[in-house]
């Protein structure tokens, strides 16, 4: 694409790489996004994608989005995790801790918690 993505008040977010069709958060119906490459000093490339609708205006090689760049800078940061290998979601974390506990503690699957069972009876 070659444009440049700008926030609500002009500040440079990253470039526009290419527009593809992604699952929306809420209704998961396959909607346009724009992909925008974040490029920063010390820290790896993110790839960010918001919705098309967010697009204020096109006026030559900028675009601009209804969006603060604080804001955009935190879904950078998530997506920067999301690239590296031993990232996980803190809802999976949580879900697989939960399973963990209750495999551990209420199936008795660990030989210890079988012997103090046993010694019990």
């Amino acid at each position: 694409m070659g444009l440049i993505a700008a926030d609500k008040e002009s500040k440079r977010l990253g470039e526009i790489i290419r527009v593809i069709k992604l699952p929306h958060k809420l209704t998961k119906i396959r909607v346009p996004h724009a992909v925008i490459l974040v490029q920063n000093f010390f820290k790896k490339d993110a790839e960010v994608p918001l919705l098309v609708d967010k697009i204020v205006k096109v006026k030559g090689e900028y675009a601009w989005f209804d969006i603060v760049k604080k804001d955009f800078n935190e879904d950078a940061k998530f997506y920067r995790k999301q690239n590296q290998r031993n990232f996980a979601d803190y809802d999976e974390l949580l879900d697989y801790a939960i399973n963990l506990r209750h495999n551990y503690y209420f199936e008795n699957k660990s030989p210890l918690l079988r012997r103090q069972e046993k010694r019990k009876e």
